[in-house]
C-alpha cells in the first residue's frame, strides 16, 4: 500500500523521493507475523525457531543471545530506543543493549503524547473507539490512554532531545517505530484530505472499524461489505500518509543538523496487515503476502548507489547489513549473509507462526461451542523461492502459489 513500491493512491510521497536516492528492496519477506516475534528476529537476527519468542510465552529473550544494540554498544555506539507502543518491556527484555529507552508512557513525555493525539479526534468520527461521536470524544479528552497512539512527531522530539545532548562525539544506533497503521486508526485530517473527496472522508467517519468486529469477521460471525472493506483500505492508507509524514520530519531532522549523509538510514516495517483478502482482517493466522512483505528501503551514500533489488530476501539479513555498512566486527556466527553480499545462488526465503493467538480463537469458542479452532490453532511455516511461495501447516494443509501469474495468492 505503498506508492514507493507501485501503488496507485499516494500514500507515501516522501518515501517516493527518498527512495529514488536509496536502495530499495522489493520483495522483503518478515519472519514472523507479529511484533513481538518480528523484533525479537529484528534485534537478534534469528528466526522465532532460533529465539523462542511467541505470541503466547512472551518470554524473556534468552540472555546468551547477541542483540544488535549489545553488539553495537560493545564496540562503542551510543544506543538509542523510541518505542511508540508496549511490545519492548523490561519482562521480555527485547530492548536489550539500548542505553537510553524512551516511551509515549513516560512521565517526561506523556502529556505531549496526549496533546498530539487529541489533536487528530474528530467529534463527527464514530469509526474508531478513541473518537466515537461527541459525547465519546469528550470523555476522550481526558484519558491518558489517547496518548499511546499516534505520537510520530513526539518520536522525532524525543530523539533529536536526546541526539542534541549526548556528551560523547560516538557513533550511535537508534530504533524507532511508529504505530499509526494499528488498529485503532485515526489519521489526521489533512492526511485524509490529500487523498480522498469529502463524501469519502465522511464515510469513513461513519463506518465502524472496532477491532472486536474485525476479529469476528475473521471468524465468520461478523460481514463487512465490499463498499465496508473498501472504506477499511482508505483509512489504512491515510495512516500510512501519517506515517509517511512523520518519517519526513524524523530523517528531515538528522538533515538540518548535517548529520544525514553520514547517517545510515532504514525505513522498514515488522509485519504486514490483512485488509480483507482471504476474509481476514489484522495480522491473523497465517503467512499469506500482506502479513510477511515489508518495505525494505535503506539510505546510505557513502557505500550504496540508489537501484532496487528484485529478489526477496529475508528482514533477518538486516542486522548484519547494518554490521556491514558500519564495519562493525560480528558478535556472534548465527546471523546470515549481508544483504548486500552476492549470493552464489538463490537461497528461499522463510517465515513461522509457531504459536497461535489462542486468546483469539478461545473468545469464539466461549462465543459458539461449536466452533472449529483447528485452522486457527496450526503452526505455519512458508518458504518464498523466485516467483513461488509454498505454505505448510501443522494440520496437515499444503499451499503452493505462483506469485508472478497470480499475486493475489488465491489459486
Amino acid at each position: 500500500h505503498l506508492s514507493a513500491y507501485g501503488y496507485h493512491r499516494e500514500t507515501s510521497p516522501w518515501l517516493k523521493r527518498f527512495a529514488e536516492e536509496s536502495l530499495l528492496f522489493e520483495r522483503t519477506i518478515s519472519p514472523a507475523i507479529w511484533a513481538v516475534p518480528s523484533r525479537a528476529s529484528l534485534f537478534t537476527g534469528l528466526p522465532p525457531t532460533g529465539h523462542g519468542i511467541t505470541p503466547n510465552n512472551m518470554g524473556k529473550l534468552d540472555s546468551r543471545l547477541v542483540t544488535m544494540a549489545e553488539c553495537m554498544g560493545a564496540s562503542g555506539f551510543d544506543t538509542y530506543l523510541f518505542s511508540a507502543d508496549n511490545t519492548i518491556r523490561k519482562r521480555n527484555d527485547l530492548g536489550r543493549g539500548f542505553k537510553t529507552n524512551d516511551h509515549p508512557r513516560l512521565k517526561r513525555w506523556a502529556e505531549t503524547a496526549k496533546r498530539i493525539a487529541q489533536q487528530k479526534l474528530m467529534p463527527k468520527d464514530k469509526s474508531t473507539v478513541f473518537s466515537q461521536g461527541e459525547k465519546k470524544l469528550a470523555a476522550m479528552k481526558g484519558n491518558v490512554k489517547v496518548g499511546i497512539k499516534d505520537v510520530g512527531p513526539l518520536a522525532t522530539k524525543a530523539f533529536t532531545k536526546w541526539l542534541d545532548h549526548r556528551d560523547s562525539d560516538a557513533p550511535w544506533l537508534a530504533f524507532i517505530s511508529f504505530v499509526e497503521p494499528l488498529v485503532p486508526r485515526m489519521p489526521s485530517r489533512k492526511s485524509r484530505k490529500a487523498l480522498f473527496t469529502r463524501k469519502q472522508i465522511k464515510q469513513q467517519m461513519a463506518t465502524e472499524q472496532f477491532r472486536r468486529d474485525q476479529l469476528l469477521y475473521n471468524f465468520g460471525y461478523h460481514d463487512f461489505t465490499s463498499e465496508d472493506l473498501e472504506v477499511i483500505n482508505q483509512v489504512y492508507d491515510a495512516s500510512l500518509r501519517d506515517v509517511d509524514a512523520a518519517s519526513h520530519l524524523l530523517v528531515n531532522s538528522l538533515a538540518k543538523r548535517g548529520v544525514l549523509d553520514d547517517t545510515i538510514v532504514v525505513i522498514t516495517s515488522d509485519h504486514g496487515e490483512m485488509l480483507g483478502e482471504h476474509h481476514r482482517l489484522g495480522n491473523i493466522q497465517g503467512l499469506y503476502s500482506p502479513l510477511v512483505h515489508v518495505p525494505l528501503v535503506i539510505r546510505y551514500p557513502k557505500r550504496l548507489a540508489p537501484g532496487r533489488v528484485q529478489q526477496a530476501v529475508s528482514m533477518l539479513g538486516l542486522y548484519p547489513t547494518l554490521l556491514d555498512l558500519s564495519e562493525t566486527a560480528p558478535c556472534t556466527d548465527d546471523l546470515q549473509p549481508s544483504l548486500l553480499a552476492t549470493p552464489t545462488e538463490p537461497t528461499p526465503v522463510f517465515s513461522e507462526v509457531l504459536n497461535p493467538k489462542r486468546t483469539r480463537w478461545k473468545r469464539m469458542l466461549r462465543r459458539d461451542p461449536s466452533f472449529d479452532p483447528t485452522p486457527w490453532n496450526s503452526r505455519y511455516r512458508s518458504a518464498e523461492f523466485g516467483d513461488f511461495r509454498l505454505i505448510r501447516t501443522s494440520s496437515g494443509t499444503t499451499q503452493l502459489y505462483d506469485l508472478r501469474s497470480e499475486a493475489s495468492e488465491r489459486t
